[in-house]
């Protein structure tokens, strides 16, 4: 259950209550439109009443990331990570596979299904509930050029600073 009601410790406790009856397999997350950093979210993973942080790991950045994710895990919390990832879509889907290779405490990737038909990225197969890492350098994307010639670079904007 994702943001089911504010951010709000009383809340929080009825909320797991009501899991804990009802649907003990469900998972309590929060986060989403923060870093992860607010204290609100580290007294409710003291207190045993998050099961996943979601913050944006796109918006923050791999490193910053990772170090949130450090930093819970050498807090013996029990809290995992699953990160929020819809702006992003496919390109954003294939650095959360990246990090969820390497990171004991995640849980899931948020997959918003939009497709960019310009990117090319066949080590990345989804098959039994996962997805492959690729052996391939970086994000092991690649562009299209052709097609991106053809359908998009008529409308491309060059920003130069």
């Amino acid at each position: 259950m994702e943001e089911m009601v504010t951010e709000d410790i009383d809340d929080y406790r009825k909320l797991k209550e009501w899991r804990d009856r009802y649907s003990p397999g469900t998972m309590l997350v929060d986060g989403e439109g923060h870093d992860g950093r607010n204290t609100i979210y580290w007294q409710l993973m003291e207190l045993g009443l998050l099961d996943a942080i979601q913050p944006d790991m796109l918006n923050m950045g791999f490193w910053p990331y990772h170090t949130l994710a450090r930093d819970i895990a050498d807090s013996g919390y029990a809290t995992r990570i699953a990160p929020h990832n819809y702006s992003a879509a496919a390109l954003g889907l294939r650095g959360l596979i990246q990090f969820a290779a390497v990171t004991p405490s995640f849980v899931i990737a948020e997959d918003s299904t939009l497709r960019f038909d310009v990117y090319r990225d066949p080590g990345y197969r989804f098959e039994n509930g996962a997805y492959t890492v690729p052996d391939s350098p970086g994000l092991g994307v690649d562009i299209d050029r052709e097609l991106y010639a053809r359908k998009y670079a008529s409308i491309e904007t060059v920003i130069r600073v």
